[in-house]
């Protein structure tokens, strides 16, 4: 009876502790499972975190270059506005003797123009100059005072002493004429009308003395008459 129940008792108690042994594995299994989930999640929240942390750098780096870009192209505009207001702020006045002078002359050659680029850089700058012919001879380069001064340009016949207009300009700017074929005669006459008075003249070489006559109401820039 003793060895029976003693059986029963070890039976039960080895039942029992599989029992035990088995849940014990069970939850081991268990916490496993979960610390690894948790570990693939941690590993993923850091990835996005290094993924979003690249980004903004990315775009740092992008608004950078762009800044970088804008300074050069502002920095590059304030050259080149420099550069004008230079060459504009290098050019002399031409040096008027008082008001009753509207105009300046400059001899610039005969048959093919010499000195036009000494006056361009001196008085006019990087102006557009017009030219008009009226015979094969000398060049005069001739600058208006004043950008709103009338131009009428005449052609004078020898033989009838008279003229006849060939040009007008309301607002005329510095111009070039080829004129006087003939040295005993200037074949061409300017007008220039300044607040309702008109002057008129015709540029020619003195056969005197070599001088350039340019009229009582201009202004002689030809270089050798500086010297």
């Amino acid at each position: 009876m003793k060895r029976n129940k003693f059986s029963r008792i070890t039976a039960r108690y080895k039942i029992n502790r599989m029992v035990v042994m088995i849940v014990a594995i069970t939850l081991f299994a268990i916490a496993i499972i979960g610390c690894s989930h948790a570990a693939i999640e941690t590993t993923s929240r850091q990835d996005k975190e290094t993924a979003s942390g690249v980004q903004p750098t990315m775009e740092m780096t992008s608004s950078d270059a762009t800044n970088t870009e804008v300074s050069d192209a502002e920095t590059s505009s304030s050259e080149e506005t420099n550069t004008e207001a230079t060459t504009t702020t290098n050019l002399e006045p031409i040096p008027y003797v008082d008001d009753l002078q509207l105009y300046a002359v400059a001899y610039v050659g005969y048959m093919e123009i010499e000195d036009l680029d000494f006056y361009k850089d001196k008085y006019i700058g990087d102006k557009e100059i017009p030219t008009h012919v009226f015979s094969d001879g000398e060049y005069y380069l001739i600058i208006p005072r004043y950008d709103d001064m009338h131009l009428s340009l005449y052609r004078n016949d020898m033989e009838t002493m008279g003229k006849t207009l060939i040009y007008e300009c309301e607002a005329c700017g510095p111009f070039v004429i080829k004129c006087n074929i003939s040295d005993i005669f200037p074949d061409v006459m300017v007008g220039l009308t300044y607040k309702g008075e008109t002057v008129e003249f015709s540029p020619y070489i003195s056969l005197k003395d070599g001088s350039v006559v340019v009229g009582d109401r201009g202004l002689n820039l030809t270089r050798w008459a500086e010297e």
